[in-house]
């Protein structure tokens, strides 16, 4: 697994802590998907501020892709989300929304089967120490064979490569 948010209230904490983020399209989907997935039909001014509010359902119909989605909002997260909003991820008493990041994080079980998490240590959206963290703690419950392996230095899109110089050649040493 290459750089994924395995452990979602963490890596939000991280996210929330820059005050700016460069790919506004991640987080504002997750909120706006998890409102919709969870059934929660809480008005979308609960979580976002104008003008990026009355934007929102249209960037997400399938026609944009992530630098289209970006470029129409902003990476100023005090512009983009409501202030009571993102004061409540803050403090924790945003418990709906934080619930969720936890129910659907994937970093606390053991699983049985080899696992490697790689990660960039140039990735500017995912906290390096996201994929570590898991690693150890996947293997302090149990799991016989997970590690994890620094990918180069390069940013999430571009690191994509060095991770499958890495991970082909130990799939092959797996047959």
């Amino acid at each position: 697994a290459g750089a994924g948010s395995y452990n979602i209230p963490y890596v939000m904490q991280d996210v929330l802590n820059m005050q700016t983020y460069t790919s506004p399209a991640f987080l504002a989907f997750i909120i706006y998907s998890f409102n919709e997935v969870n059934g929660w039909n809480r008005p979308l001014s609960d979580f976002f501020q104008e003008p990026y509010l009355s934007r929102i359902p249209g960037v997400f119909d399938g026609t944009l892709n992530r630098d289209a989605i970006n470029s129409q909002l902003t990476n100023d997260l005090g512009e983009l989300f409501a202030p009571d909003f993102l004061e409540g991820l803050l403090n924790g008493t945003e418990t709906q929304v934080l619930q969720a990041f936890e129910a659907n994080s994937v970093d606390n079980w053991a699983p049985q089967t080899p696992l490697r998490l790689y990660h960039s240590t140039g990735d500017q959206y995912i906290p390096l120490a996201d994929s570590e963290n898991t690693a150890q703690l996947m293997t302090a419950n149990g799991a016989p064979s997970v590690s994890f392996v620094e990918a180069g230095n390069e940013t999430h899109e571009s690191a994509v490569f060095d991770i499958i110089n890495l991970v082909v050649p130990w799939f092959e040493s797996l047959k």
